[in-house]
């Protein structure tokens, strides 16, 4: 918690990890002590933090055409790995009760993990989820791509929810205000539907997004495949901020210190506003990601 909350406050990137000795971490210390005598006294505090949960340094990684799922601390050692032959690991979030939630591509299911790296349950839903959200009900959304559904099921699979969308779902999240943000990656759109499937909000003219996040500002932050960007919407649908450069950038997530994070096919990378490449880890045929 408190390295989260100074993270999320000063907006600064460091390496401290709660979990690892703290004579191992003389250096990420050294580092804050530096920064408070230096500009601690004229600094600028993001306040009051968001309320959205801040991020300890965990990386969630779905790496598909290994069928493994592996989580890196803010150091890069691994704190958490599981094998899903055949599975297709595609979308990933780290839970506030220590689990990981996977959805299995080729398998048709989310299976959650405990924090042991132990299977706690596999959850059967529709054909080809490519993102995955517990909700704060219990129940898992997802995008189901080859069934073109959006659906909400229960711990058992019960389908609780869904409404049918032509044009590749490949991305769902439930709002605040109930609706379902749907990333239609066929159709070049992202698309806000209320319960009954009612268009409410709608971004066009893109090129093979893949996902899609509603921001605390109000704003839409939009992973475009097709043109290697990053943008961000705000809610008249005019673009107010994007970065390009990126290869096949499947996910974006902003942080509580104003960095994204995406994953770009070969590599995670954390950009700041101005698309300064800030943290880089390379890998091999990257999923989507969740930091948390």
């Amino acid at each position: 918690g408190s390295i989260s909350t100074l993270r999320a406050l000063t907006g600064r990137q460091s390496d401290y990890t709660a979990w690892v000795e703290p004579l191992a971490q003389e250096e990420a210390i050294g580092d804050w002590r530096q920064w408070l005598i230096g500009e601690g006294q004229t600094a600028q505090l993001t306040y009051p933090l968001r309320s959205t949960n801040l991020e300890m340094g965990r990386t969630l990684i779905c790496l598909y055409a290994k069928n493994e799922i592996i989580e890196l601390d803010a150091t890069g050692r691994t704190t958490f790995s599981a094998s899903e032959p055949g599975g297709c690991p595609w979308a990933c979030q780290g839970l506030a009760n220590g689990g990981r939630l996977v959805a299995l591509y080729s398998s048709s299911s989310v299976v959650e993990y405990r924090r042991d790296g132990r299977e706690r349950v596999r959850i059967p839903v529709p054909a080809g989820p490519m993102s995955v959200q517990r909700l704060d009900n219990g129940n898992t959304l997802v995008a189901a791509n080859n069934a073109q559904q959006v659906a909400e099921v229960d711990g058992g699979g019960k389908v609780v929810w869904q409404v049918s969308l032509t044009g590749g779902p490949c991305d769902a999240v439930r709002l605040d205000n109930g609706h379902t943000l749907v990333t239609l990656q066929n159709a070049n759109s992202v698309v806000e539907i209320d319960a009954a499937g009612k268009e409410y909000w709608k971004v066009e003219g893109l090129n093979t997004p893949r996902s899609a996040s509603r921001l605390e500002n109000g704003n839409t932050l939009v992973c475009d495949l097709g043109s290697g960007k990053v943008l961000e919407y705000d809610p008249a649908g005019s673009e107010v901020w994007s970065q390009g450069g990126f290869s096949s950038p499947f996910c974006a997530q902003r942080l509580s210190t104003g960095a994204t994070v995406v994953s770009d096919t070969e590599a995670v990378k954390e950009i700041d506003h101005n698309g300064k490449v800030i943290t880089e880890t390379k890998m091999q045929a990257l999923g989507r990601v969740w930091r948390y």
